[in-house]
């Protein structure tokens, strides 16, 4: 597994635990990263049930690894992603191994050589991009401003677990996206049982609900 993403995985669940400690119990951290998977298939259901259609192929999900993709064996989206180690081409994915930015709001990509360019060049017809539960403040600053560069339209999302202790740093990144986004941004917050699911896009009903 990519070693930066694999960090990236741990930093996410020292905050869940509410630890400062660097030390990983990794029995404890397998646990999280197996809940962390299924809370993803749960993601994509969700957004599928409020009017996203995971057979468009004009969907890419951006900067998640095989862990937390929602998108990858699951949907018809394509992926770019710099965390691409042990993914291969399944189900109608096509995955791209870059780091997604947006360069002045438009979704672009930057490769190995440090080289940005449009993502339009690299797989055309591409209108909407999703990413979920980012591991900084710095990989929403950028995602934030295409929702506000038409045609293309942004889905973001956080969920966990409710005892989490890292629900009120996710809230505040949450919202954060939500202020820099365009109006026409829908939220919807939904709470079922023990976990929690926060989605934010154009497609969204506007119905906060507990299952």
């Amino acid at each position: 597994m990519n070693k930066v993403y694999l960090n990236n995985l741990k930093k996410q669940f020292l905050r869940a635990q509410g630890s400062t400690n660097e030390g990983i119990p990794y029995n404890e951290f397998e646990e999280y990263l197996i809940q962390l998977n299924i809370l993803g298939k749960d993601y994509i259901k969700l957004i599928s049930e409020l009017g996203v259609d995971i057979t468009d192929s004009g969907i890419v999900e951006v900067n998640k690894g095989i862990i937390d993709s929602v998108a990858y064996g699951n949907t018809n989206f394509s992926l770019i992603t710099p965390y691409a180690d042990n993914m291969v081409p399944i189900y109608e994915n096509e995955i791209y191994k870059f780091k997604f930015l947006a360069k002045d709001g438009i979704p672009s990509f930057r490769t190995n050589s440090g080289v940005v360019y449009q993502v339009s060049r690299l797989i055309p017809g591409k209108h909407t991009f999703i990413t979920q539960n980012p591991f900084d403040y710095d990989d929403i600053e950028d995602f934030s401003k295409i929702s506000i560069c038409n045609p293309y339209n942004t889905i973001f999302g956080m969920f966990g677990m409710n005892n989490d202790k890292d629900v009120c740093y996710k809230m505040k990144m949450f919202e954060r996206v939500k202020s820099l986004s365009s109006e026409v941004m829908k939220e919807e917050i939904i709470t079922e049982k023990d976990k929690y699911f926060w989605i934010l896009g154009p497609q969204v009903k506007v119905k906060t609900k507990t299952r």
